[in-house]
């Protein structure tokens, strides 16, 4: 506990005896003067006067930090001094492009979007680029007096000059058929699936909830003109629905209309277009709000229906009916709860909606959710109910004792209440860096009871991150819950917001202001924890199926990279003397693999070299390669965090995922070094090639230096490319039919 107390007083030089087991001679009870006695119970003496051996003995106490930035010198290659004024105008504008603010200009408004409403001729229309669609999971056909009334509401909101083209090619019946089956298919996968699939008729539901189902499966697509129909629908929907609610105030209460309005968030929040992640941001609060005036946040919203072995008949389906309202509310609440949680991770934000106020209860398991009849309903939960409590838990009863989770019976749905407890502690975890970066930041942290308020507020977000890891059973869990834990515990350990902007997100004066605060970071033992837990973030991913992607983890993708390699790039100006080679040595330590004896002591002690695996897996075992990239090599870096990682979402053809690749490449070329020798063409089949990516990267190995090299290829199979010649061993990848095969030579090393 003692040693807690003191582990500030790193500031202080006085301080360093104390961790190199250096310690200082005993001294007498003379020495420090303790003959002085004191009445300590007569108010009257001023028992704080000190003595001068007290007062030397004060000034030799290591000072608490200030709020003030020390001024460490940069080097000459240092990330402050390479962000010329180039590299900090492309970094800022691709900072802009992903993660940055919109700025309003006169071409962005709805009627701008119109012409995309309809697909031309030239637009692939093929059934393939339309999405997959599970005939066992929905099979209702859209009528084409559906898709008239469709496209009537929209030419009614067009501009005069769009009706004609808008009209003239909307995309047929059989086109937005497939759309809306393929959207069940896709929402019937999801953990928070929030639409009662098995009851939803297309003829009776509102046309509001059509168009949102037919953008929100338009806008994955991977076609880019069906993805622009798409968005184009969705900023149609935002008129529509405002519409509609002026007309009728009591429709946002109706469940629906509701349904309708959170897709049309979600297509605006992921179309990576900031004009409309931005009006998604502003028009969230409404959804939230509607839900917490109709009281859906209090557990006595809900009636808790359950049927009887003796229902049948009408009363047995009125009973299903009524539970599909109540249940579609409370996934609808938690499907919120985690849009706004995702949100304020992606814009460092804060969540409007606070698990606090969370007294619903759980849902029920997804068995009876896809239920197809009021008697298979019956029978799965009369099956099912013997397991569960006789008071229904909630949210906040989980967060108080995560142990809980293993007691979650089969009779609720325990994939998505363990994701709600994850997201739940992603409002702390945004609460403490915030609070930490007020109070720390100013200098206003100036006492011991501040210091530790922020360490036990620190200890039990770990603490219910551990006990929620713990608690879970392999097969049960999901893939994505294991990769939210671990960008969670990313996000406690390092300053993600300070990251941004020592990247250069809002421009060079920002970078130089705060690259000091890095500077200190990147030499604590939190700075490596972070690091580990962002590698353990990209193995996640490598491991996660395709079908499970989605845009949010290419926000993962995106912190955990960022915080690779700026922890790479400050590790390589603090430290020149770590090795520069590419293959295993006894002293690696492989942050994307198992957590081992070698990775705590490198968390724990700073020992042992960080390197990154290049992600390919090994046939014979299973296990990743034995090719690795220093961690400290950021050209390297940043291009197996593209091949690995966000070469996983380059099927998704999304905006959102391109800007998040060209952000990266901008800070990959930060660190792109001159050529400094005459071109040498080689041909064959050498070198690193990734058809995903449709590139070649080269690698040059050497003792002194280390560069990554990527180049586009015309052909994959006859690659012809040019090299530059370097005084130091220059090194190719041999591959034969993509797998590696042998590591050569190409010069050797001057000596």
């Amino acid at each position: 506990m003692l040693e807690n107390q003191n582990s500030y007083a790193v500031y202080n030089a006085s301080c360093v005896n104390l961790f190199n087991g250096v310690t200082e001679p005993s001294k007498s009870r003379t020495d420090w003067d303790f003959s002085s006695t004191y009445d300590l119970f007569n108010l009257g003496n001023d028992i704080f006067t000190t003595t001068d051996t007290e007062n030397t003995f004060l000034t030799s106490l290591p000072t608490l930090p200030s709020g003030e930035a020390e001024s460490i010198p940069s080097p000459a290659n240092s990330l402050v001094s390479r962000m010329n004024r180039s590299t900090s105008d492309a970094v800022y504008e691709a900072f802009q492009q992903s993660a940055g603010r919109w700025s309003p200009e006169k071409r962005h408004y709805r009627a701008a979007e119109e012409s995309h409403l309809s697909l031309g001729r030239g637009a692939p229309t093929t059934i393939d680029c339309l999405g997959k669609w599970d005939p066992q999971i929905f099979s209702q056909n859209l009528l084409p007096s559906t898709r008239d009334q469709i496209l009537a509401a929209i030419v009614r909101s067009c501009d005069q000059d769009n009706m004609a083209a808008a009209a003239s090619a909307f995309p047929s019946a059989e086109v937005l058929d497939r759309l809306l089956k393929a959207f069940h298919t896709q929402h019937a996968s999801l953990a928070d699936s929030w639409i009662h699939i098995p009851t939803f008729q297309v003829t009776e539901a509102r046309l509001e909830l059509l168009i949102a189902c037919i953008s929100a499966a338009a806008a994955v697509s991977p076609s880019r003109p069906v993805q622009k129909f798409g968005l184009a629908m969705q900023e149609f929907l935002v008129f529509q629905l405002w519409s509609m609610s002026e007309k009728s105030n009591a429709l946002i209460r109706d469940l629906q209309f509701l349904q309708a309005f959170a897709l049309h968030l979600h297509v605006g929040l992921w179309s990576g277009i900031r004009r409309k992640m931005e009006m998604a941001g502003s028009f969230v609060g409404i959804i939230t709000n509607s839900l917490r005036g109709s009281g859906r946040y209090r557990h006595a919203a809900y009636t808790q229906v359950a049927p009887r072995p003796e229902d049948d008949g009408d009363i047995l389906e009125a009973k299903w009916k009524q539970w599909i309202h109540e249940e579609s509310f409370k996934r609808l609440v938690y499907h919120m709860y985690m849009h706004c949680s995702q949100e304020a991770l992606m814009t460092s934000g804060t969540s409007c909606m606070s698990y606090a106020e969370l007294t619903i209860p759980w849902p029920q398991s997804q068995r009876l959710w896809f239920a197809r009849s009021a008697q298979e309903w019956k029978a799965l939960h009369l099956e099912l109910r013997h397991t569960s409590p006789e008071k229904s838990p909630c949210l906040i009863d989980l967060l108080a004792d995560p142990t809980k989770t293993k007691m979650i019976a089969d009779f609720h749905d325990q994939s998505l209440i363990r994701l709600c407890l994850i997201y739940a502690v992603s409002s702390m975890v945004r609460r403490y860096r915030q609070d930490k970066s007020v109070f720390t930041s100013n200098g206003l942290s100036t006492t011991r009871v501040d210091i530790l308020s922020d360490e036990v507020q620190h200890q039990v977000i770990l603490h219910i991150l551990n006990d929620i890891r713990a608690s879970n059973d392999d097969y049960l869990s999901l893939p994505v819950e294991e990769l939210i834990i671990h960008l969670l515990s990313m996000h406690v350990f390092a300053p993600f917001d300070q990251m941004e902007l020592v990247a250069g997100k809002e421009g060079r004066a920002e970078v130089q202001r705060v690259y000091p605060c890095l500077q200190r970071w990147i030499r604590t033992r939190h700075a490596r924890q972070a690091v580990w837990h962002a590698s353990q973030v990209l193995r996640s991913l490598r491991e996660l199926p395709h079908g499970q992607l989605s845009n949010f983890y290419a926000i993962a993708a995106y912190h955990a990279g960022l915080c690779l390699w700026l922890y790479g790039v400050l590790l390589q100006e603090m430290d020149t003397k770590h090795s520069d080679a590419f293959l295993c040595s006894p002293n690696d330590v492989i942050l994307d693999g198992d957590e081992s004896i070698q990775s705590q002591r490198w968390i724990n002690h700073n020992r042992g070299r960080p390197v990154i695996s290049t992600g390919r897996p090994d046939d014979r075992d299973g296990a990743y390669d034995r090719f690795t990239v220093p961690i400290h090599s950021p050209q390297a870096l940043v291009q197996i965090l593209l091949r690995s990682a966000m070469s996983r979402f380059m099927g998704m053809n999304s905006p959102l995922v391109d800007n998040i690749c060209h952000l990266m490449q901008a800070l990959g070329n930060i660190y792109e070094t001159p050529d400094d020798g005459p071109p040498q063409t080689l041909r064959g089949d050498l070198f690193y090639a990734d058809p995903v990516l449709d590139a070649v990267t080269f690698i040059s190995l050497h003792r002194a230096s280390s560069e990554t090299r990527t180049i586009i290829l015309d052909d994959v199979h006859q690659v012809l490319l040019t090299l530059i010649s370097r005084p130091s061993a220059q090194c190719a990848i041999l591959l034969t039919n993509g797998d590696l095969q042998d590591v050569r030579l190409i010069r050797p090393p001057k000596k």
